[in-house]
């Protein structure tokens, strides 16, 4: 594990910096402003913990003004914009990212601590993939003829926009849930109000100027950086809104839900995970080994999909943890910007402090196979960490950790397995491995998930549907799926 900075990373690191302190501003009503109350929000660097910028903040002046904003757009008439329209706008937000992803990936990889190579090669090449998905979509968006009241009635549903939406994102992959949200909005039609995280602003931030810059109509676009408990809870309440989209906990989510079925908004809730990885006798034990390593340890765990459960069967479990604590141990965990980083630091400190709670948890529970190694002495860092031979209600096993810890757990029976995997509250991902193809797919159509994985893990395309089941939420993002929570269909009986 390097703790060496090269030149090469401390330029990387200065450039990033210096565009976190580019004046960055909130996007109001299609405008670059700073805040309505002069708020601001620190910027940390978790690869160092050293604050490194201050931005604007939305307060709840600056919702009230995104709202009265976004509802002149839906009276202007955004939503019944030509198609063709709409989709040139989003085609020319794609080629700014495109045009400015070496920028986007610095803060990224500054904000977030995420390896500068993960952010130049999946987050915002991601960004910029949803963007062209979604600007397919304005012109393949309609209703259906009904046959029905007879030869003398024509009766049609048409998709009409939903009004005004507010989306909340998490902080574990900024660029990407920025671009998703909005590029989703823009395609149905609706106004979107986006609520990046306040501990990771700066991308989203920078995302506001390219989307000024593509010249949408007023109001069509708002991004608030800015804390929960005032800007994302106004954002829920306001009377403007018409629907909800957020990602981040379930314990989040739940007074979310709460406040928008009181106020009869739709919602969709995208929340915890913890996965189960199911790995059969009778798999590729190296190829599965592997893919659990980089399903755990992907963003430093922060993934809400990540394997964080790892089920082995009787006869392989040994052969198994003894490998993977190898692996744990030889991974390289380093700063942002550091060459040959594999493995980044946790997002904050009340992050890492949290995930050491739980590995304090593992060392009561069972066996922790890892050890801290020759981690950076600042930052944020947590080690890839392996804990075996847990009970079944151990809180490694049964909570969501959001950081680089595996559970592994043992089984015997087909049956003993699905028990397993179905045993927890969430539902968003899972996995099997088995080289039996009945094998495989009767576990699959076992598993309470929104996915499921077949000899392989994390596996995503834009264009398919994610989301979950249980504690892990309801609704769906990507695909066409995510366009219906943002549409509603009008029924038209027109007497001929």
């Amino acid at each position: 594990m390097t703790m060496t900075e090269t030149s090469t990373s401390a330029d990387l690191r200065a450039t990033a910096i210096e565009l976190a302190g580019d004046g960055l501003q909130l996007l109001v009503g299609g405008r670059l402003v700073d805040s309505i109350e002069g708020a601001t929000l620190p910027v940390f660097d978790p690869s160092t913990g050293e604050e490194v910028a201050s931005v604007p903040r939305a307060a709840l002046s600056d919702v009230d003004a995104a709202v009265t904003a976004a509802r002149a757009a839906v009276k202007n008439g955004w939503g019944r914009l030509n198609a063709k329209d709409r989709e040139a706008a989003m085609r020319r937000i794609a080629a700014l990212l495109d045009r400015d992803r070496e920028q986007l990936a610095l803060l990224e990889a500054l904000d977030t601590g995420k390896p500068i190579a993960m952010s130049r090669a999946v987050d915002v090449p991601l960004a910029i993939d949803t963007f062209d998905y979604y600007s397919g979509w304005p012109t393949k968006l309609f209703g259906d003829t009904i046959p029905s009241g007879g030869p003398d009635m024509h009766v049609y549903t048409r998709l009409e926009p939903v009004g005004v939406t507010t989306q909340i994102i998490p902080w574990n992959f900024p660029i990407f849930d920025a671009a998703g949200r909005i590029a989703m909005g823009m395609a149905a039609g609706t106004p979107v109000i986006l609520k990046p995280a306040e501990v990771t602003p700066l991308s989203a931030m920078y995302l506001a100027r390219l989307v000024a810059e593509a010249d949408l109509p007023e109001g069509v676009v708002s991004i608030l950086p800015g804390y929960g408990h005032d800007a994302g809870q106004r954002l829920v309440e306001h009377p403007g809104i018409d629907a909800v989209g957020f990602t981040g906990s379930t314990s989040v989510g739940r007074k979310l839900a709460a406040t928008a079925g009181s106020l009869l908004k739709p919602i969709s809730l995208e929340l915890g995970g913890k996965s189960p990885n199911v790995l059969f006798a009778d798999c590729d034990v190296e190829a599965a080994i592997e893919s659990a390593v980089s399903g755990i340890y992907l963003n430093a765990g922060q993934v809400c999909s990540a394997g964080s459960r790892l089920l082995v069967q009787d006869d392989i479990y040994d052969e198994v943890v003894t490998a993977l604590a190898a692996k744990a141990d030889g991974m390289r965990v380093g700063r942002a910007f550091d060459d040959g980083t594999e493995m980044g630091p946790v997002v904050s400190a009340a992050q890492l402090q949290k995930v050491q709670e739980y590995v304090g948890y593992g060392h009561e529970d069972g066996r922790v196979l890892t050890s801290s190694g020759d981690l950076p002495t600042d930052g944020y860092f947590a080690a890839p960490t392996i804990v075996a031979d847990l009970p079944r209600d151990s809180r490694v096993i049964t909570e969501e950790i959001f950081g680089p810890v595996l559970a592994v757990e043992r089984f015997s029976t087909f049956d003993d397995a699905v028990e397993l995997a179905n045993g927890g509250a969430y539902g968003l991902a899972s996995a099997v491995w088995s080289e039996n193809g009945r094998t495989a797919t009767r576990f699959a159509h076992a598993l309470e998930a929104g996915t499921v994985w077949v000899n392989c893990f994390h596996q995503y395309d834009i264009a398919v549907p994610w989301g979950g089941v249980k504690a892990s939420g309801f609704g769906r993002e990507r695909g066409k799926e995510s366009l219906g929570h943002l549409t509603t269909p009008k029924v038209v009986w027109n007497a001929l």
